[in-house]
């Protein structure tokens, strides 16, 4: 990642200085796995109507459209140009779009007649496979669709038949084998997970892309998210649990207190947002930036709740910013804002305290 930073700085960000997650990054407090519970569920997979990159945000409209905000040095916010936007701008050319995913520094959107579209940084053929190192506008990648991930160097792909399709970390387009009635997927940096819809849980490897390995201990699984280095699955009691993603046999823990989360999100840093039953919003581990929301800068071993946010339906965590979006199409923001992320007109900045924005 590192060296492909270094070549993007070069071909579109000479004047940017792009940092990455600092120590702790992905860490988890993790103990010894739990039984393994027998029976399993159906696993269900809904919209993404908010996603988080490194520095960019991405906004599902109420129509279909797309918008984004933040840093665009490689056009991760689809608007044509690679200006850094303050306010949220139009992705270009996109309607009829119903679920959005962010990469590092490139973005995907799933439209309604299952065709994933996909820009931004293309150095590792992350958006598609052309020889082109960025690309500033949506470009068609991959059909027919009913999911889709962007991780930090790769994109991950469920078809409609339930089969797992990845692309990038200077790899094509690669059928995982052996893997059917997938219903979600996430990716981090290096794998991709899969949510089957018998509430299992799979792990592919970028170094090894046709196979997959089922993640132990992970049964009656309905949702999964990813950061970087850090995974979390919510189980069909409402409790959230967490391991090392990149490690698909690294030790599992619960985290304390959630009991009714309905929606996850796992920031790149390392830090974790749920949404329980109520609509309230909660968050625990990095918080150096305020991205938990709770008025602080205090990194939390047990969740805390974010002040403000309500009736959430639909949440995401970027590298040091969350962003969570209401049942009546308003938006919430908070943490870190210093390309403009959080899309309310300022940069260089923070909100301890998530800001409310008007839906689009």
């Amino acid at each position: 990642m590192r060296n492909a930073l270094t070549r993007l700085q070069r071909v579109v960000l000479s004047s940017a200085v792009v940092t990455f997650c600092g120590t702790g990054c992905g860490a988890s407090d993790i103990s010894s796995a739990p039984e393994t519970l027998g029976t399993s569920v159906q696993a269900l997979a809904g919209p993404k109507q908010v996603a988080a990159g490194e520095r960019h945000s991405l906004r599902l409209g109420i129509s279909g459209t797309v918008w984004g905000s933040g840093h665009n040095g490689a056009g991760q916010l689809g608007d044509g140009t690679q200006l850094d936007r303050h306010t949220p701008v139009a992705v270009s050319g996109l309607s009829n779009i119903t679920s959005i995913s962010a990469g590092s520094y490139h973005s995907l959107a799933l439209r309604s007649d299952s065709v994933v579209l996909a820009w931004g940084m293309n150095i590792h053929r992350q958006v598609r496979d052309d020889g082109s190192d960025i690309h500033t506008a949506p470009v068609a990648v991959f059909a027919p669709a009913k999911d889709i991930a962007g991780g930090a160097l790769h994109s991950a792909a469920v078809r409609t038949d339930g089969t797992v399709w990845t692309w990038g970390d200077t790899r094509p387009v690669t059928q995982v084998g052996g893997l059917t009635q997938v219903v979600n997927v996430t990716a981090g940096e290096g794998f991709t997970h899969a949510l089957r819809a018998d509430g299992t849980v799979w792990h592919i490897s970028t170094s090894a892309p046709t196979v997959a390995t089922q993640r132990p201990g992970l049964t009656q699984v309905s949702a999964i998210a990813s950061g970087r280095w850090l995974s979390a699955a919510l189980r069909a009691d409402g409790t959230v649990w967490k391991w090392q993603g990149d490690h698909p046999t690294s030790p599992l823990t619960q985290v304390p207190g959630v009991t009714q989360a309905t929606s996850i999100a796992v920031g790149e840093s390392g830090h974790v947002i749920a949404v329980l039953a109520d609509g309230s919003v909660w968050g625990w581990g990095g918080n150096d930036c305020g991205q938990l929301g709770d008025g602080s800068t205090l990194n939390r071993i047990t969740p805390v709740q974010a002040v403000g946010p309500s009736f959430i339906v639909s949440v995401a965590a970027g590298w040091r910013h969350t962003l969570a979006r209401a049942a009546d199409g308003r938006h919430w923001a908070w943490g870190c804002n210093d390309w403009g992320q959080l899309g309310d007109g300022t940069h260089d900045n923070a909100r301890y305290v998530p800001i409310l924005l008007p839906a689009h």
